[in-house]
């Protein structure tokens, strides 16, 4: 497939869940590059998503060999989770703000945590998201 049609692809895997999640009042921009992989392991984000809630902006970018190597469930998974993020993000940055406020020698634990805690709320929400929308309606 070619890189036009993978940018149109992910774009528009992307622009689905910004409507069925409730974002339609914001700036959808997507771009395809290099994310980088995990030098302590062999871990290769496929996607990473920038919001600025204030001026209803999210920016998703996808790892290119990643999501151009992905069929369309796997695509359709990942889109869904890099909206949900943007769904919580003012939450996010309300608990940076409250961390920040922290003693800065007590900061990194927490900071640690709320990464963690981000990913397993944001994959919960995004499976339960996915089956209610696959699911027959009515049911």
């Amino acid at each position: 497939m070619g890189k036009k049609n993978q940018r149109k692809r992910f774009f528009n895997a992307c622009l689905k869940w910004l409507y069925l999640l409730g974002l339609r009042r914001y700036e959808l921009i997507t771009s395809l590059g290099d994310l980088k992989q995990d030098e302590s392991s062999d871990w290769r984000d496929a996607a990473t998503v920038e919001t600025k809630a204030r001026y209803r902006s999210i920016k998703v970018i996808g790892d290119e060999k990643v999501i151009g190597g992905m069929d369309d469930v796997s695509l359709d998974e990942t889109a869904c989770h890099e909206m949900v993020h943007a769904v919580l993000a003012p939450l996010e940055e309300l608990t940076e703000e409250v961390i920040a406020q922290l003693p800065a020698g007590k900061r990194d634990p927490y900071y640690a945590w709320k990464q963690r805690e981000l990913e397993e709320v944001t994959t919960h929400i995004e499976t339960v998201v996915r089956d209610l929308h696959k699911s027959p309606k009515g049911k």
